[in-house]
């Protein structure tokens, strides 16, 4: 769910070279190429991590009303409130990173860990 999040967030951020290191960890962590396409674009073929792509995404981009309607969402989709709160901050680290250096971001939560 981590990479996921850190490919819709970072994506067109930084230069091509840094988006295909962080395809090619995808790709080692397990994913396939159309599931990393639709990680790139703020999407997942999973219903759970759709919904923390989505949450993740809408931090970025839009109000408290609709962050707040994204996470209801999330949690309807099975997401506990622990892992929703640990995905809007891990979105606002990730996007506090200046030119997206991340290539892949640890979330360090005495809460709970991302997979």
């Amino acid at each position: 769910m981590k990479i996921q999040i850190e490919l819709a967030l970072l994506e067109g951020r930084d230069g091509a070279g840094r988006q295909a290191l962080r395809a090619e960890h995808a790709r080692r962590l397990g994913l396939t190429g159309a599931e990393i396409d639709a990680a790139c674009a703020g999407r997942s073929h999973e219903v759970r991590i759709a919904a923390a792509v989505a949450l993740a995404c809408v931090v970025r981009d839009d109000t408290a009303e609709r962050i707040e309607q994204a996470r209801a969402r999330a949690l309807r989709l099975g997401i506990d409130e622990d892992l929703a709160v640990a995905i809007e901050e891990m979105a606002h680290k990730l996007l506090a990173i200046p030119e997206a250096k991340a290539v892949s971001y640890r979330l360090q939560s005495p809460r709970i860990r991302l997979r």
